[in-house]
C-alpha cells in the first residue's frame, strides 16, 4: 500500500483599496492511496516548514479545513487565515516554504511539498532604499531624497510663485489657482450640469467612468437588503429592560436593545441608577500597572503627567494613546504610538495658534513644530537601482529585474548565493546527503525509519502502529518466538506442549511419538504397525484375558467378524463367492458383499478422464509401448470441457514447492485510477509478478501492464495482500475492454 500526494500551488493577491487587508491564496492537491483517490470529504489541516523533514512549523495561525470535498481525490483550499505579518513571515522571498498536509480524518500526515509560485507573484525584489516593503509586506516608496529626482528641485522652486498660475495634469486640470476635477483616481467623471437634490455619485460599469445619480438607500431593492435578518423597507430601533443581561432581539421591524437593571435578581450584567453609580464613581481603588482608569476629566500638573509604557517586549508592542469615535457610530479609534527604538528623548512643541486651511505641520528638526503651505512637484526621472534594468524612466517605462550569471534551471542538493537584493548570483549542484554525518536525529516510523536508535543483540525487531520499534530479549538455543497465552508482545521461551495451540499434526514413530491419534484405555493392546502405533479390535476371548499373544491363531482364538473401519470386510465370506466375482461394496462404509459385477455398479462418464478405461464415446487414448501417451483432440485438466490442446482450469505447479500460474480474464471497468481490480486470493508475499493484456478501444490490438512504476509510467500494476490494482492513464480507450492477467506466485 502507498500513498501520495500530487500538488498545485496558485498565488493570487487580494486586498480592498478602501480598506487595507493580508493576502490570501489558493492550495489544492490530489490524495491518492494504493486503492486510488481518496474519498471525501476529509478534515484538513495545513503546516508551513523551511526543510522538506524535521524542523519546527513556522508560528503561524492554525489552518484547519473542515469537511473539505474531494473531487477523484482533488482538493482546493483558500488560504485567508494568515495576517499580513503572517503571510509576510512564510513568503520573506528568501527561504524555502514546505507545506505538509495532514488528513486528520483518516490520520494520514502526507510528505511535504515544495510550495512554488509564479516568479515575484509572492514578492518581487527591491533594493529597499527608493522602493520596499512595509510591515504588512506591501510594496511602497522609501524616503527618497529630492537631489535624486532629476529636475524635481528647478520643479518645486519654478512653482514658488504668488500668482499660482503653473499648470496642473493628472485628475484635475488648469491651474493651482484654477483648477478642474475631471477623474477620480484615473476614472473619467460626469456629473449633470444640474443635479438634483439628494444625489449621490456612483460608478457605471457600463460606460466605465463616475455618474451622479438619485439616492436608492432606503428603497425597495437599493441599499441594505437584511438588517439582523429583518428585510422591512423601514425599521426601527427601541430600548427594554427585559432578561438578565443587555441582548438585542429582531421582530417584525423593530430591533430592540433590552438593557436590564443591574440591580435586578438574578441580573448578571445590567445597567446602573444614577445613585448606584454615584456610590461607585465615589470609590477609587489602588492603581497598579496594570489597571485600566476611566475617568472624565484627568488633571495632571507633572511634567510627564502622561507617560504610555509598552505593553510587552515583542516587536511593535508600545502602547498607544487612542482616540475614540462616538460611541453611536461604533468602536473604532486613531491613535498614536512610540516606534520600537528612539536614539534619544523627543518633544515636540505644538504652535502657538491654528494655521490656515490647506497647511500642514513641519518640524524645524530640534521638536519645534509650525504650520507650512505643503508644496507640490511631479516626479521627473526615476533611476534603476542596483540589479534593475530599464531606469532612467523620464515619462513611461518598465522597471525590470537585471540578468544575472546564473542559468536558468534545477541544481540537485543546491549550493546558491543570494545578494544583499534577494538575487541569485551563483547556484551549482551540490553533493549528495551524507546519512553517516549529515543528518541528525532519529527518523520516526510515519517516515519510513523505525522510531529507534539501539537494538538488542540477537533480538527480533517488534512493530507498534506508528510507535517505535522495539526488539525482543535475546532466547537460549533452542527456544523458540512464541506470544503468550493472553495475548501481547512475543518472546523467546519452550514450547509448551500441554497448549493445544502450541502444536499441530502428529509426531511420527521416528521423532518419539506414536503415529497415531487413537486413544487407548487400560489394559488395550497397542501394536507397532510402522511408522504407527494401532489399538486393533481383536474380539472377544472365549475366556480369560490375553496376556501373551504371540502366534495368535486367528483360525481359533478371535470370535465375531472384523468391521470394514478396522480393516476387515463386516460380513462372512466363507458361505458365499465364486468364480468370476468379485468383492463390493454397496454403500460408502458399509460391509464387502461378492458378487458378479453389473453395469449399474459402474458409473461410466462421457467422456472420462484418462487412464479410467475405454469411455463409451468421445475420442479414445493410448498408452504405447514406449511410455509416450498419445491424444488424439483437446485435453482439459480440471475441466470436462476443453476448449484448447492442453486446458487448465486451475494454477499451474512447476516440481514440488515450485513456481505456479494463475489466469484471470474479464473487463475494464470506466475509471482509469484503477483501471480494474481483481481478488487473488493468494497469502501475502507469495506472489512474484502480475503481468496484464489490456485492449484498446474496440477490435485493436492488446496493450501490456507490469508492475513498472516511476516517472512518465502511467499504465502499470501493483498489488497487496488480497487484491491487484491495474492503473491506465485518463484515456476513454481503455475502458469496458476486455483483459486477460497472468499471476506468477509460490
Amino acid at each position: 500500500m502507498f500513498k501520495t500526494l500530487s500538488f498545485a500551488l496558485l498565488v493570487v493577491a487580494m486586498y480592498s483599496p478602501a480598506k487595507a487587508g493580508p493576502f490570501g491564496f489558493s492550495y489544492g492537491g490530489q490524495l491518492t492511496d494504493s486503492k486510488g483517490p481518496v474519498v471525501g470529504p476529509v478534515q484538513l489541516e495545513l503546516k508551513f516548514y523551511r526543510t522538506i523533514t524535521g524542523g519546527d512549523a513556522l508560528p503561524i495561525s492554525p489552518m484547519v479545513f473542515e469537511n473539505t470535498p474531494l473531487a477523484d481525490g482533488v482538493f482546493q483550499v483558500d488560504i485567508t487565515q494568515l495576517t499580513a505579518p503572517e503571510l509576510a513571515t512564510v513568503f520573506d522571498g528568501t527561504s524555502n516554504v514546505f507545506v505538509e498536509v495532514i488528513d486528520k480524518t483518516h490520520g494520514v500526515t502526507y510528505p511535504r511539498q515544495r510550495a512554488n509560485a509564479v516568479p515575484f507573484a509572492l514578492r518581487v525584489p527591491v533594493d529597499s532604499s527608493t522602493i520596499t516593503y512595509d510591515g504588512n509586506g506591501q510594496l511602497t516608496l522609501a524616503n527618497i531624497a529630492t537631489s535624486q529626482v532629476t529636475g524635481l528641485n528647478t520643479a518645486l522652486s519654478s512653482k514658488s510663485d504668488s500668482n499660482h498660475t503653473h499648470a496642473i495634469g493628472g485628475d484635475v486640470s488648469g491651474t493651482l489657482s484654477s483648477m478642474t476635477v475631471a477623474k477620480l483616481g484615473g476614472k473619467n467623471l460626469s456629473i449633470a450640469s444640474t443635479p438634483s437634490n439628494g444625489d449621490v455619485l456612483k460608478w457605471n460599469s457600463t460606460s466605465q467612468q463616475f455618474e451622479t445619480a438619485a439616492d436608492s438607500t432606503g428603497v425597495a431593492g437599493g441599499g441594505i437588503t437584511s438588517l439582523n435578518g429583518l428585510t422591512a423597507i423601514t425599521q426601527t430601533f427601541a430600548v427594554g429592560t427585559s432578561g438578565t443581561a443587555p441582548s438585542y432581539s429582531s421582530s417584525s421591524a423593530t430591533h430592540t436593545l433590552n438593557i436590564p437593571m443591574a440591580s435586578g435578581v438574578g441580573v448578571s450584567a445590567g445597567l446602573l441608577s444614577k445613585a448606584d453609580y454615584d456610590s461607585f464613581a465615589a470609590k477609587q481603588s489602588p492603581l497598579t500597572t496594570g489597571s485600566t482608569v476611566t475617568t472624565g476629566t484627568l488633571t495632571t500638573s507633572q511634567q510627564a503627567g502622561i507617560s504610555i509604557s509598552p505593553y510587552n517586549t515583542g516587536a511593535g508592542q508600545t502602547g498607544e494613546l487612542r482616540f475614540g469615535e462616538l460611541i453611536a457610530n461604533g468602536v473604532n479609534y486613531v491613535a498614536f504610538k512610540s516606534p520600537d527604538s528612539l536614539p534619544a528623548n523627543v518633544s515636540w512643541v505644538l504652535p502657538s495658534s491654528d494655521g490656515t486651511s490647506g497647511q500642514v505641520l513641519t518640524t524645524n528638526g530640534s521638536g519645534g513644530l509650525s504650520w507650512a503651505s505643503g508644496s507640490s512637484g511631479t516626479v521627473t526621472s526615476i533611476a534603476a537601482g542596483t540589479g534593475l534594468t530599464g531606469g532612467p524612466i523620464t515619462s513611461t517605462g518598465t522597471i525590470s529585474l537585471a540578468n544575472t550569471s546564473v542559468t536558468a534551471g534545477s541544481y540537485t542538493n543546491a549550493s546558491i548565493t543570494v545578494d544583499a537584493q534577494g538575487r541569485l548570483t551563483s547556484a551549482s549542484n551540490g553533493t549528495p546527503v551524507n546519512l553517516s554525518s549529515g543528518v541528525t536525529g532519529t527518523l520516526p516510523v510515519s517516515n519510513g525509519g523505525t522510531g529507534a536508535n539501539t537494538f538488542t543483540s540477537n533480538g527480533v525487531l517488534i512493530g507498534s502502529g506508528t510507535s517505535p520499534i522495539s526488539t525482543t530479549a535475546a532466547g537460549t538455543p533452542n527456544q523458540v518466538l512464541r506470544i503468550p497465552p493472553g495475548g501481547g508482545a512475543p518472546a523467546f521461551g519452550a514450547i509448551d506442549l500441554t497448549m493445544a495451540s502450541a502444536v499441530t499434526g502428529i509426531l511420527p514413530v521416528v521423532n518419539g511419538g506414536t503415529g497415531t491419534t487413537i486413544s487407548t484405555g487400560s489394559g488395550s493392546l497397542v501394536l507397532s504397525n510402522s511408522p504407527t502405533l494401532v489399538s486393533p479390535a481383536l474380539g472377544t476371548p472365549s475366556s480369560g484375558v490375553a496376556t501373551n499373544l504371540t502366534g495368535l491363531p486367528l483360525t481359533s482364538g478371535v470370535t465375531g467378524i472384523l468391521p470394514v473401519a478396522n480393516g476387515g470386510t463386516g460380513s462372512s465370506l466363507t458361505s458365499s463367492g465364486g468364480t468370476g466375482q468379485y468383492l463390493k461394496q454397496s454403500t460408502f462404509g458399509g460391509p464387502l458383499t461378492v458378487g458378479a459385477i453389473s453395469p449399474s455398479d459402474i458409473p461410466w462418464a462421457t467422456p472420462l478422464p484418462i487412464g479410467s478405461g475405454t469411455p463409451s464415446a468421445g475420442t479414445f487414448t493410448t498408452l504405447q509401448s514406449n511410455g509416450n501417451l498419445t491424444v488424439m483432440g483437446n485435453v482439459g485438466i480440471g475441466t470436462m470441457a476443453p476448449t484448447a490442446m492442453l486446458d487448465v482450469a486451475g494454477p499451474i505447479s512447476t516440481g514440488t514447492g515450485g513456481i505456479r500460474w494463475k489466469t484471470f480474464s474479464g473487463t475494464t471497468g470506466n475509471t482509469s485510477n484503477p483501471l480494474f481490480t481483481i481478488s487473488h486470493g493468494q497469502p501475502g508475499g507469495s506472489i512474484l509478478s502480475v503481468t496484464c493484456n489490456v485492449q484498446y478501444g474496440p477490435n485493436l490490438r492488446f496493450t501490456q501492464f507490469s508492475a513498472v512504476t516511476g516517472a512518465g509510467n502511467t499504465r502499470y500494476v501493483d498489488w497487496d495482500a488480497s487484491t491487484i490494482f491495474v492503473y491506465a492513464d485518463s484515456d476513454s480507450g481503455w475502458w469496458n475492454r476486455p483483459y486477460r492477467c497472468i499471476m506468477q506466485h509460490l
